[in-house]
């Protein structure tokens, strides 16, 4: 075995443990790494067909139809060891989701031919139906099992818990856990109602708790055994990843590590994954356009050296933190709508003091959705808000810089500004309608906003003054002031 491959092995036992279809473990890299093509780099494009339903992973998938060794693959995994540069592998539409992860792991397409899977709309699900063979009942409609997940996996990694889930009946059951967020201590076995489920340390055991005169298959009960449902990790470029849907899985919707380099993501969805719904590591570089993130534990969380474009966003929902940006690096949203639930609605900071985390946004919609925290800023942060609207969220800022233009920020609650003195504030053509903006101790509101104009010498061309929010245009406030907020027609509509 050379020494590339063996380093392999180690990362990816270390890195994951790949739960595919059927429940089997991944254990080998060589399972997850592509194959070398024998076909020369400039060969025709090719249409590469995977069917969960109808597919053989036998099967060439050259064809879309099952045909015999020209058919359909059945699997993702094959799939993406055999494309090579251009190719575009195609998951059959279907409601039913397919229980399915998209692994790429030192995959490369080429400038022009990029590798692109094409989801075609189709969801890739975690969960799996509970066994109820593996499953022991130790009292009453409680159900106990010590093998659902490998022991290694649980020991080396408390995170798996916190972010774990059941669903029960299609409906996902958190338990009021998330991990970037606030969150309940598990319940005591012996408190469990009907429909909830608890873990135990000691043996390493889950539990479910049903009506004692049903039976367990009767909760149609599935868990998540799949870790995300795109991974992208080793060194990677010239990816293109567009309409597909991850759902349910106990980690992130996406999850990107190590190295990429023109990696697009287009009309994608995460949906109720445990952990972020998007979320770019290491020294990734991505390009995001079209995503619809809704109740995972956070809407989107880069980290680390990565940088990301991202338009056409739309949140709602998220249980954790709505926007999560910490590292060295830069963020820019634009075209967005962020309903903010979350425990945190924005939380961005750099990882050590010499470095800078930068996001701009524009043309965005921040609205509070739920009971939420400000928007934060901190540690080296630098924030540029250009022509965007800001609802019902207070803002605080102890960092770099922050610059905000042509904004609208108001609503109810009346928002709050406060800001450290130590750092910059850049500010003009807004519309305020707040409680109060705070420069360290000193205070301003309505009544005294001339006088912040002349300390600050920001805001000369502002207004502070009460608007309605509750006019809609499109489903969305509209500004009372023309060029100033977020442009409504450019925005995206919630998704049906």
């Amino acid at each position: 075995m050379n020494g590339w491959l063996c380093q392999s092995r180690v990362w990816l036992a270390k890195a994951c443990l790949v739960l595919c279809s059927a429940g089997t473990v991944i254990s080998s890299a060589a399972e997850l790494l592509p194959a070398a093509p024998s076909e020369s780099p400039t060969s025709a494009p090719r249409n590469l067909y995977v069917d969960p339903a109808a597919g053989d992973d036998r099967a060439t998938g050259l064809a879309a139809q099952a045909d015999g060794a020209d058919g359909p693959l059945r699997t993702l995994r094959p799939a993406i060891r055999r494309a090579r540069p251009g190719d575009t592998i195609h998951l059959a539409p279907g409601t039913e989701a397919a229980r399915d992860i998209a692994v790429f792991h030192d995959v490369h397409g080429e400038p022009g031919r990029p590798i692109t899977l094409d989801g075609h709309g189709r969801a890739l699900t975690g969960t799996e139906p509970l066994d109820p063979a593996q499953w022991d009942e130790v009292a009453p409609g409680l159900y106990r099992c010590d093998d659902l997940l490998p022991e290694k996996l649980l020991t080396q990694d408390d995170a798996v818990v916190e972010r774990w889930f059941m669903l029960f009946d299609g409906q996902m059951n958190h338990m009021g856990r998330t991990r970037k967020g606030k969150s309940l201590p598990l319940k005591k076995i012996a408190d469990l109602q009907p429909g909830e489920w608890s873990y135990e340390a000691t043996g390493h055991a889950f539990y479910v708790k049903i009506d004692p005169a049903k039976r367990l298959i009767d909760y149609r009960i599935e868990a998540p055994l799949r870790s995300d449902g795109v991974q992208i990790s080793g060194d990677c470029s010239h990816l293109i990843i567009r309409n597909v849907v991850a759902t349910h899985v106990y980690n992130d919707g996406y999850g990107l590590h190590g190295k990429t380099r023109d990696v697009r993501f287009e009309n994608i969805q995460a949906i109720e994954c445990g952990d972020d719904g998007f979320s770019a590591h290491d020294d990734c570089d991505v390009v995001v356009e079209g995503f619809v993130s809704l109740r995972n534990s956070t809407g989107i969380a880069n980290t680390g050296a990565s940088h990301s474009l991202n338009s056409r966003l739309f949140f709602d929902g998220n249980l954790g933190t709505d926007l999560l940006f910490f590292g060295s690096n830069t963020h820019t949203i634009s075209d967005s709508v962020v309903r903010c639930s979350g425990t945190y609605s924005l939380r961005m900071w750099a990882d050590t003091f010499d470095k800078q985390c930068t996001l701009v946004l524009n043309n965005v919609l921040l609205s509070r959705a739920g009971d939420t925290g400000p928007l934060k800023v901190w540690h080296g942060g630098i924030l540029e808000v250009q022509h965007t609207t800001i609802l019902g969220l207070a803002f605080e800022a102890d960092c770099r810089s922050v610059a905000f233009e042509h904004c609208l920020m108001g609503g109810k609650p009346a928002p709050e500004i406060f800001l450290s003195p130590a750092g910059v504030w850049k500010a003009d053509h807004n519309v305020y309608d707040l409680a109060r903006i705070r420069i360290g101790n000193d205070a301003y509101h309505v009544a005294t906003f001339a006088d912040y104009q002349r300390v600050t010498g920001q805001d000369a061309d502002s207004r502070w003054m009460h608007f309605d929010v509750e006019s809609e245009a499109a489903g969305l406030p509209t500004s009372p002031v023309p060029g100033v907020g977020a442009d409504v027609g450019r925005l995206p509509q919630p998704p049906q």
